[in-house]
């Protein structure tokens, strides 16, 4: 965005609200308290040594669920929780929309890809 922050905030509409998403940080840990499956997540992903876990960032634009740091890596790796389908949902459709959504948050010149994590997974007590 380019322009006088306070004329856009004056102006109100759409002007104001592509300002508060220009300045807005993502949401903390603690806002997303309620959802089980996402806290589950996190703690999966932060518990190895040197790798710090963050909620509410996105990547390009788009939104992922948990974004991961480790002290090795040039870039960090993006994690998208797979939920599974809603009630009465076509099974090939969303795997299509889930692999889009991989994809467009994992393009990078690197050529790297977010990380699809089926929340079983989350479950799933023998690999762990």
């Amino acid at each position: 965005m380019v322009g006088d922050m306070n004329l856009w905030r004056k102006w109100g509409g759409v002007a104001t609200e592509l300002l508060t998403a220009a300045t807005t940080t993502g949401p903390r840990i603690e806002e997303h308290a309620a959802d089980d499956l996402l806290q589950r997540l996190y703690q999966v992903m932060s518990t190895q040594p040197g790798t710090t876990a963050a909620l509410g960032e996105s990547v390009h634009g788009h939104p992922v669920d948990v974004l991961v740091r480790t002290q090795d890596a040039a870039r960090p790796q993006a994690v998208l929780l797979d939920r599974g389908l809603d009630e009465g949902a076509d099974e090939a459709r969303h795997l299509r929309l889930m692999l889009h959504r991989r994809q467009l948050v994992g393009c990078t010149e690197e050529g790297g890809q977010a990380l699809r994590y089926p929340a079983w997974r989350l479950y799933d007590t023998s690999t762990r």
